[in-house]
């Protein structure tokens, strides 16, 4: 299975075999008028989840995923889990769906036995299952890409997205490389109905950070460019002190 954590690289630059594989945070997006079954095989519309009183937690996965989507769930149920100051149902909902139309209600069925980790319910726990045309929708709200590799392979994102109590996107906990205290303060920043941001700017000095490593096939911190980068900026900022704060030196002429 390909991992992809990092988004928005452009095509010069992503591997030739992820380039239709994308990530493009929608933030401020609500999530409406998508259909669903649940786990127990009730059809819903994705909007009677938002009852304004607690963030969602949602997780895109597929359910016939073997490796990164298993851990990509139980690493958020079990960074939940070790939140004991936050409850489920009380401070946060939990909403995973499937983007592979193939996924049956059985396979939803099975995949709710994480629930338990954090002691939810069939209300305040979901494993959503739909038809392409739905999850096609879906996928464009919260801005995913992915890609078909084979009969039982998708490409994809890797990203928990937090939803406010208005079902507005809060923000996006990309990869496996958050913990619980990110949760807390995505959660919480969420409650208060906050839309994190990044301005393209942001984004392209952050991206600009990384490079592909073929051999490790991961993206990779670029110390020597980033190195080079401060070089210069601090050569610079010593040239506008001496411009700006240059000392007044007097020679006396001796005759």
């Amino acid at each position: 299975m390909l991992l992809v954590i990092i988004s928005n690289f452009s095509s010069d630059v992503k591997p030739q075999e992820i380039n239709d594989i994308d990530l493009s945070p929608k933030f401020g997006s609500i999530i409406k008028d998508v259909y669903f079954y649940d786990q127990n095989g009730k059809k819903i519309n994705f909007s009677s989840l938002i009852d304004y009183k607690v963030p969602i937690v949602l997780i895109p996965v597929y359910y016939t995923c073997d490796v990164v989507c298993n851990t990509t769930l139980f690493w958020t149920f079990e960074q939940l889990k070790n939140l004991n100051d936050l409850k489920i149902g009380k401070d946060y909902k939990i909403v995973a769906f499937s983007f592979d139309y193939k996924n049956t209600i059985e396979d939803a069925k099975i995949k709710s036995s994480y629930c338990k980790l954090v002691n939810g319910n069939d209300e305040n726990c979901k494993f959503l299952v739909s038809d392409s045309s739905n999850i096609k929708k879906m996928l464009n709200i919260i801005g995913f890409k992915v890609k078909k590799l084979n009969k039982n392979e998708i490409a994809h994102p890797v990203s928990v997205i937090i939803l406010t109590p208005s079902g507005k996107i809060s923000n996006y906990l990309y990869g496996l490389s958050f913990v619980g205290k990110d949760l807390r303060l995505a959660i919480w920043n969420a409650q208060i109905e906050k839309i994190e941001n990044l301005t393209d700017l942001a984004k392209s000095a952050l991206l600009f950070c990384f490079h592909y490593d073929p051999k490790g096939g991961q993206y990779a911190f670029n110390f020597t460019k980033v190195a080079g980068i401060l070089g210069f900026l601090m050569l610079m900022l010593v040239f506008f002190v001496v411009k700006i704060y240059k000392p007044n030196i007097r020679f006396n002429k001796f005759s």
